[in-house]
């Protein structure tokens, strides 16, 4: 895949710490299409009801609805979108609900920002190929209805002639 595979991408980063926050945001800006934030699970759990999001990258200690709250709720409603937490805790019951839950990625704050990126870029490959795929699925059967369509035309410019 290409090294800039992010620049399609619609990211939400669902993140209460405002230092932290900048840092990323300042970082993903630059990285994808377009990214979405939210303060915590419920503002986040908004913003990915509005469509659109290709990857959810979410803290799991947060005030009012935490992140493991919010991807509970998610997967109930989309059990394909890739999601990755970013959390200070590598308490192994957080791992494991997480896990149960099939995020896709765990990274340990402080972020490394390069295994940070390859770990979004990871979850993003199977996106880009899906859609690829659909647009080349859509694209072949316009052209097999036009030889379709074609071959009509044939068939009756013949039966014509025999008349």
């Amino acid at each position: 895949m290409n090294k800039n595979i992010l620049k399609d991408a619609t990211v939400l980063y669902v993140e209460d710490e405002k230092d932290i926050a900048e840092e990323i945001i300042y970082f993903l800006s630059s990285q994808v299409k377009e990214l979405r934030t939210a303060e915590d699970g419920i503002f986040g759990l908004e913003e990915f009801n509005r469509g659109g999001i290709d990857i959810i990258i979410t803290d799991i200690m947060m005030p009012r609805m935490d992140g493991l709250e919010m991807i509970r709720l998610i997967r109930e409603q989309n059990g394909e979108i890739p999601i990755i937490i970013t959390s200070a805790y590598n308490d192994t019951a957080f791992l494991e609900k997480a896990i149960n839950m099939r995020v896709n990625g765990y990274v340990i704050k402080p972020l490394d920002l390069m295994l940070f990126y390859d770990t979004i870029k990871k979850n993003y490959e199977p996106i880009i190929l899906r859609k690829n795929l659909r647009k080349t699925n859509k694209e072949l059967k316009e052209l097999n209805e036009h030889l379709e369509d074609r071959v009509r035309e044939e068939i009756e410019k013949n039966r014509a002639k025999d008349r």
